[in-house]
């Protein structure tokens, strides 16, 4: 098949970050046409009506369309010929399953991407209190969405076809073995990397950044008061910002002092409002948390995906947590640091007087990038890997 075609699904606003780490100008220059079909308003209303998601909104891409109904998306997919693959990024759900049936109907030949993934428990692993609270937690959050999402998937299974990936494109093995066991129509599985990889593909080669401390550090903040996608997803926050910061910046006041290093705060990329009142005496950065981490002499996180440029970087980490973040990510942190053979300090607990680890073995970080990031694809851009793929079918 000659594709000459990428159009992404898409069901969030898609911005000037989606543009760089979904290798748009790349993949034009490899020959395609790409179009972006933001599908919001169908596929998420609460996000197409949220300000706080619309500000993030990149419109010098003219090669967006919109999409307010979904008789139209129907519609626009009945238009393109099959020389157009199609980019899965829609979750599978009461809003989206028709869009699933008619790509089936048209066969149309879609990709679906397992390339952002952190380390998850396994049940029989973790501590028995973790046990608690992830079972807990799991109970807690289980609404009437839920059980509306299981009869879907039941129903679809039984009665409706819905359009199954032609190509799994995967980085590590964990999600190599996933993507193989869930493919049971005999699709190809094409081994890449994690996205995180092209950006450490950029940077490995280049200068220190200059405005920045000699011998610095770095928090990884993950926004866990104020993130947006708690509005929109209907979450709750992970904590409130007086269980969260002072907790925080007590730690980081003590690592700086302990080891003589000025610590700057990497936000995360969706931080929408002025955290400084929150972080008093560090310096606050935004987009630059990538180059932070190659040239700091330590890294300290929650949960977070930037930790995988800790360890494509090698830089020795420290994982923490506290009460609140326990109940709703402590068994993942401790499986993140269990790969990483090292441990995880809650600071609702934490003696300043004992010693904590810092991860940094080189084998354990070997093995994190061969299960999570990359296990056996050359060191190309990721979406190179994939154009050659569909050039070549």
């Amino acid at each position: 098949m000659n594709f000459n075609k990428i159009i992404f699904l898409y069901n969030t606003v898609f911005t000037e970050r989606d543009y760089a780490r979904f290798g748009i100008f790349l993949l034009s220059k490899f020959g395609f046409t790409i179009e972006v079909w933001q599908m919001t308003a169908v596929t998420n209303p609460k996000i197409q009506t949220n300000e706080l998601f619309i500000q993030f909104a990149d419109q010098r891409f003219a090669s967006i369309r919109n999409f307010s109904h979904l008789n139209q998306i129907i519609d626009a997919l009945n238009n393109e010929k099959q020389t157009t693959v199609y980019f899965n990024f829609l979750n599978f759900d009461f809003h989206t399953y028709k869009i699933f049936h008619q790509l089936a109907i048209l066969n149309c030949y879609t990709i679906l991407f397992y390339i952002a993934s952190l380390p998850v428990p396994f049940f029989s692993s973790i501590s028995f209190r973790n046990k608690l609270v992830l079972i807990c937690n799991k109970v807690h959050r289980f609404r009437l969405k839920h059980i509306k999402q299981i009869f879907l998937k039941v129903f679809t299974r039984l009665f409706f076809e819905v359009a199954k990936p032609k190509l799994f494109v995967v980085g590590g093995s964990m999600a190599y073995a996933q993507a193989k066991n869930i493919n049971s129509d005999g699709a190809d599985v094409l081994e890449a990397h994690a996205l995180d990889y092209d950006v450490y593909l950029a940077l490995r080669d280049l200068e220190p950044l200059q405005d920045f401390p000699e011998g610095y550090s770095v928090f990884l903040e993950s926004d866990f008061c104020f993130s947006p996608d708690y509005k929109t997803l209907d979450f709750n926050p992970v904590t409130t910002p007086d269980r969260y910061f002072p907790y925080i910046c007590n730690f980081l006041r003590h690592i700086e002092n302990e080891r003589q290093t000025k610590i700057i705060i990497c936000l995360h990329p969706k931080t929408y409002i002025d955290l400084h009142q929150y972080f008093p005496g560090f310096v606050l950065v935004k987009g630059s948390s990538a180059q932070l981490i190659q040239n700091a002499k330590l890294v300290i996180a929650t949960y977070t995906t930037a930790i995988n440029f800790a360890v494509l970087f090698r830089k020795p980490l420290i994982l923490v947590s506290t009460d609140d973040i326990d109940v709703r990510y402590g068994a993942y942190i401790q499986a993140t640091a269990n790969c990483l053979g090292t441990k995880v300090y809650n600071l609702h607990s934490f003696d300043v007087k004992l010693d904590y680890v810092v991860s940094g073995v080189d084998w354990h970080y070997q093995d994190y990038i061969h299960k999570y990031i990359k296990s056996n694809s050359d060191d190309r851009y990721l979406w190179e890997i994939v154009a050659d793929f569909l050039r070549n079918l």
